[in-house]
């Protein structure tokens, strides 16, 4: 009697182990792609370094998962799920795992063709000789992880070494050389800030911090989005002189803060908390011994690959995740505060100059607790509609009152960072600047956001500077002050010896008894891949001006508008196009040709 041979069969241990193989293939091909894609189209290798292990560790546990979950259904149904299916399913998210990042060029489905294409492939190749493929895998699987933990122990030990060797070239610094501790609210908007006069109670600590120093008034970021911004406060260059733009790095044209306070035997660490435009693939590491961004955690590794970023992100499995799991990929303004305090108690020494940036004001805002139920007391006026359609998010409201949480938020760490280090003794020798790389719009202008105008909620700034018995106490300075001038400012108050490298004035200009030259303050923003139509910087570069009175926008279609800021501060009445003001506006287009040049166009899409 014939019997119907029994399907081949892998034992259930079986089948997670050569999912975890192809997941470790994956990871290492995924990586691969994000160096494809940085040829192609100088998309930002973000993970630096960590590029090398993380998105094989996190496909790892990913196609682990899944073999999990499929071990019990195989033993079940061999006839359906046997070994050549099951490679060539491994095979098909292998390769899908490794395409992701084509999707712009390509297209979701025809990425997922060509892998389900690649699958099919290797389920012909592999599955005849399944038992010999278990044969090689046995030794390759330990072999594959061993090297991937072995890169990623190397990478630590890199940096570990790196920061021990350039604080031990440090040439010595000056007897009474000052701290300095830099401290950037990112996407802080003056406006809403209590030490700024709002009426809602957001920044208390600051308030106070200000009685003890001098709080500028009128301070503007030369770019209203983070890295050119950062570029600029860090080498004294307005925005449009950088290179620092959405997709490229600061170059080593030009001298950092950072580099010019190491070269005079300060201790330099940074610990930033936005990853995606402050981390080190954008220069803005130079000069720093210790640069905390990525971090090794497990939300970092599964926010490094496709798969399980996906998973990471999806709105049903978020709510089951932790609150810092569900927040990530930012650092909370704890996190960042305690990571400086951690570095400056293991590399005790020379003075320090810690830079520290803080996102929790940046969209999505995510208050911690206490301060996410704080002012709901308080009623907030609506906020605009969408001015374009809603379509995408800089076009839909975004409520306010979790803004002001998360910068109330900001000013209690910031008081808890004093406070300890008040308590090392650190803080009485230390120069202090609070300030933010630019603001946020609330639809004043039919947008949300930040990035793509040049409105004077997207450039005004808090700026505070606290340095006792160097920096006048209580002084509230109204005259005009650029960003660009803190790396000047930073050198003229630590009194080091030697020539400033930097461009750009000191503001202690302003309490100096020197009567200060009016000065006209630019910002610009550069055109933007895969805006929508509607914004001006989907078409190309944006260039504006501020005076006295004054502030003019342009576009690449040099279309100008101009508003009198000292009688319309909301700048809600464009007068560019009033009888009697071409005389006006002609002055202020040659102004910017001469100190900005044309605005670039987009290129055309091929």
């Amino acid at each position: 009697m014939n019997r119907t041979p029994h399907p081949q069969r892998w034992r259930p241990r079986t089948v997670p182990a050569v999912a975890a193989w192809f997941g470790l293939v994956a990871g290492l091909l995924e990586s691969v792609s994000h160096v494809v894609r940085y040829f192609l189209d100088d998309t930002p290798l973000r993970l630096g370094l960590y590029l090398v292990w993380m998105p094989a560790l996190a496909n790892l546990l990913f196609f682990t998962l899944v073999g999990l979950l499929l071990a019990p259904l195989a033993h079940r149904w061999p006839r359906l799920l046997t070994p050549t299916r099951m490679l060539g399913l491994f095979a098909t998210l292998a390769a899908m795992a490794a395409l992701r990042l084509l999707d712009g060029f390509l297209g979701v489905l025809t990425v997922d063709i060509i892998a389900l294409g690649i699958g099919v492939r290797v389920a012909a190749g592999l599955g005849p000789v399944a038992d010999r493929f278990l044969r090689f895998l046995r030794p390759a699987l330990p072999m594959t992880l061993g090297a991937v933990l072995v890169c990623a122990l190397a990478i630590e030990a890199r940096y570990a070494v790196g920061e021990r060797r350039a604080l031990g070239r440090l040439p010595a610094a000056s007897a009474h050389a000052p701290n300095v501790l830099f401290l950037v609210l990112d996407t802080v908007r003056a406006f809403n800030l209590s030490a700024y006069g709002y009426g809602v109670p957001t920044t208390p600590v600051l308030g106070a911090l200000a009685g003890r120093g001098v709080r500028f008034g009128r301070a503007y970021s030369t770019a209203p989005w983070t890295l050119p911004s950062h570029a600029s406060m860090f080498t004294g260059r307005w925005a449009h002189e950088t290179t620092a733009d959405w997709y490229t790095p600061l170059d080593a044209s030009d001298t950092t803060l950072a580099e010019a306070l190491a070269a005079r035997g300060y201790r330099t660490g940074a610990v930033v908390a936005n990853i995606r435009y402050a981390s080190g693939w954008t220069g803005l590491n130079r000069g720093f011994a210790h640069f905390g961004a990525q971090e090794i955690s497990l939300p970092q590794v599964l926010r490094s690959a496709a798969f399980t970023m996906w998973l990471h992100d999806a709105t049903p499995f978020r709510r089951f995740l932790p609150p810092a799991w569900r927040e990530f990929p930012r650092k909370g303004a704890g996190e960042v505060n305690d990571a400086l305090l951690t570095w400056l108690d293991r590399t005790p020494g020379p003075p320090f100059f810690a830079f520290l940036n803080y996102l929790d004001a940046h969209a999505p805002y995510l208050p911690r607790a206490p301060f996410d139920t704080a002012f709901s007391n308080i009623e907030y006026p609506p906020l605009p509609g969408p001015a374009h359609g809603g379509h995408t998010e800089d076009d839909r409201p975004r409520a306010m009152r979790p803004y002001d949480q998360a910068i109330a938020y900001i000013d209690a760490e910031i008081g808890r960072l004093l406070h300890a280090l008040d308590q090392r003794g650190l803080l009485e020798n230390t120069v202090v600047v609070i300030t933010s790389d630019h603001g946020e719009e609330f639809g004043e202008h039919g947008v949300y956001g930040h990035g793509h105008a040049l409105y004077l909620p997207a450039l005004t700034v808090p700026l505070i500077v606290v340095y006792p018995g160097q920096v006048p106490s209580g002084l509230v300075v109204e005259g005009r002050a650029s960003l660009r001038d803190l790396a000047s400012t930073v050198m003229d108050l630590t009194g080091l010896p030697g020539r400033n490298p930097f461009p750009g004035r000191s503001l202690a200009r302003f309490w100096q008894g020197e009567l200060p030259a009016p000065d006209t303050i630019l910002a610009s923003t550069r055109w933007a891949r895969n805006r929508p139509s509607w914004d001006a910087t989907s078409r190309g570069d944006l260039q504006g001006l501020l005076t006295a009175d004054r502030a003019f926008i342009r576009d690449v279609d040099l279309t100008g508008e101009l508003y009198q800021i000292a009688l319309d501060s909301g700048q809600t009445r464009n007068v560019a196009t009033d009888p009697g003001r071409a005389t006006d506006v002609a002055a202020l287009q040659e102004v910017l040709d001469r100190r900005m040049g044309t605005p670039v166009r987009a290129p055309a899409d091929p």
